[in-house]
């Protein structure tokens, strides 16, 4: 439910993709018409029928994340963290000028950061590594990590509902901010590429052989 007069707008955006890290980077390759297609590096592929993908190959969380320890961090974590900055700093706003308890956090995680999920299921863990990998594992440690990352302590939410996760993500902001829980919120999504993710959907015939073909007649995947 909005609040009468009360106003949700879009006023920044922080983007990571395969084909450039932040909007003016990613926006010129857009209009380039720049693939960001190319052979998946992160693992190796050749059990598999398909071997692109769409990495994110340019972005290094040195400049990006600065609170926490970038070493520990999951790729998925690292991502959304840098996003997380970026996104404010196109909107011009500085660090100081969200209020913590008036400023909330709503993203999308499908998984587990790539490391984990890899671990976990290609071989079984010996009994002094699961409780580590257990605890690197659940979705609500993205969001803790974040809020800690960019000091925030308005409402915090992840939504771990597979492919339309983004936009609930947006969707939970945009009622946060209409209800007046909150005054400033940052929501999106970040996945770290991982083997796990790509067994799933070639498994269901849910990948393209080239390039993106989501209304095409003929199988995505043989």
């Amino acid at each position: 439910m909005t609040l009468p007069g009360r106003r949700v707008v879009v006023t920044g955006v922080g983007r990571l993709a395969s084909i450039g890290t932040g909007r003016e980077a990613f926006w010129r390759a857009r209009l380039a018409g720049r693939s960001g297609i190319s052979p998946v590096e992160s693992f190796g592929t050749r059990r598999y029928v398909l071997h692109l993908g769409g990495g994110v190959k340019d972005f290094s969380p040195g400049p990006l994340v600065t609170r926490l320890p970038r070493d520990t961090a999951s790729r998925t974590l690292q991502m959304a963290m840098a996003a997380a900055h970026l996104a404010p700093a196109d909107a011009g706003v500085p660090d100081d000028g969200r209020p913590p308890r008036r400023t909330g956090w709503c993203w999308e995680r499908r998984q587990a950061g790539p490391r984990t999920s890899n671990d976990s299921t290609r071989r079984r863990l010996p009994a002094t590594r699961r409780a580590s990998a257990t605890r690197r594992y659940p979705c609500h440690g993205l969001a803790a990590n974040v809020a800690a990352e960019l000091g925030m302590a308005g409402p915090n939410l992840v939504i771990p509902t597979a492919c339309a996760a983004g936009n609930y993500a947006v969707a939970q902001a945009f009622d946060t901010l209409g209800s007046g829980a909150a005054d400033v919120m940052l929501a999106g999504g970040s996945d770290g590429f991982s083997r796990i993710t790509s067994t799933g959907f070639a498994r269901l015939g849910a990948i393209a052989p080239e390039r993106c073909q989501p209304f095409d007649r003929s199988p995505a995947c043989a």
